[in-house]
């Protein structure tokens, strides 16, 4: 019945450009590519991001966060980050035993590198001689401490700000 009332070779696709006009809904790529698949050249996978990816990745959703990946260089920032910071990153990865300034110099780093979403724990694990478990802990621990610790926010505020996350 609903069909019927539009017209053309594909009626669910008419019917499906219709309602989103209406409505004022998006295109959404998954209506063109299927499966997850692009099948082309590089060109064309370009075009297809291009076309459908929005300019500026939103960071709330996972799809377009990783679309940054290019974007950042883990050992650039690891670097930058405990420059920043006045701290020896290899006191890091040298034993278990770190002092406590150490030790929030180390989760503001950590905290940096997770929040561009475009690292794994298991990466930023491996530059800190941790463990991926435990870089979880510690980003949950960094996200208490930003709300609780105001001289723990300032530090974290001013080297994300420093190196243009």
């Amino acid at each position: 019945l609903i069909f019927s009332q539009v017209s053309g070779e594909n009626r669910h696709m008419a019917y499906r450009k219709k309602v989103q006009g209406y409505s004022g809904e998006e295109k959404k790529m998954s209506e063109d590519i299927h499966m997850g698949l692009v099948a082309g050249t590089k060109t064309f996978a370009a075009y297809i991001k291009k076309k459908y990816m929005p300019e500026n990745p939103n960071e709330e959703i996972p799809q377009q966060k990783k679309e940054k990946d290019d974007y950042y260089d883990i050992e650039f920032l690891f670097e930058r980050a405990s420059s920043l910071l006045g701290c020896d990153p290899e006191v890091f990865r040298a034993g278990r035993r770190i002092t406590q300034v150490a030790k929030r110099n180390r989760d503001i780093m950590i905290y940096l590198l997770w929040k561009t979403g475009a690292f794994t724990n298991k990466e930023i694990a491996v530059y800190f001689g941790l463990g991926y478990s435990a870089v979880s802990r510690c980003v949950s621990n960094c996200n208490e401490m930003i709300k609780s610790d105001k001289a723990f926010k300032k530090g974290y505020n001013s080297v994300k700000s420093l190196i243009k996350m």
